[in-house]
């Protein structure tokens, strides 16, 4: 019988100490963008950023991203939206471009964000 009861209170305190020592998910106040997108000429592989038309849609969703002033440029959107994402890029003097599937996926905070850098090429 004292065998038993060492046993239970080795595995009752193995449990108390297993879900005590777990920290609990802290999650930050800012709004994450699930679609950031970079721009270059494929020739020059210079930055592009002035007359970008940049349009997500996922299903019947659509938005333009927005361009971020940085370095690099970067267009993002999808604030805190997760989806399966395809991005059409036009400028003038440039063929339109559409990227592949993009998948934004959410963890317990925030959208995770993914980020594509695109190479327009000129006419």
């Amino acid at each position: 019988m004292k065998i038993k009861s060492i046993v239970i209170g080795f595995f009752l305190l193995c449990f108390l100490w297993s879900c005590l020592g777990k920290a609990p998910i802290v999650c930050t106040q800012e709004a994450k963008a699930g679609l950031n997108i970079i721009v270059k000429d494929a020739q020059s592989n210079l930055y592009l950023s002035d007359s970008l038309k940049i349009i997500a849609s996922s299903g019947t969703y659509t938005e333009s991203l927005e361009n971020f002033p940085g370095n690099p440029p970067t267009f993002s959107g999808a604030i805190e939206r997760e989806g399966t994402y395809t991005v059409s890029i036009t400028r003038p003097r440039y063929q339109p471009f559409v990227t592949a599937a993009i998948v934004v996926a959410k963890d317990q905070c925030h959208v995770i964000p993914q980020t594509q850098t695109v190479a327009l090429i000129p006419k």
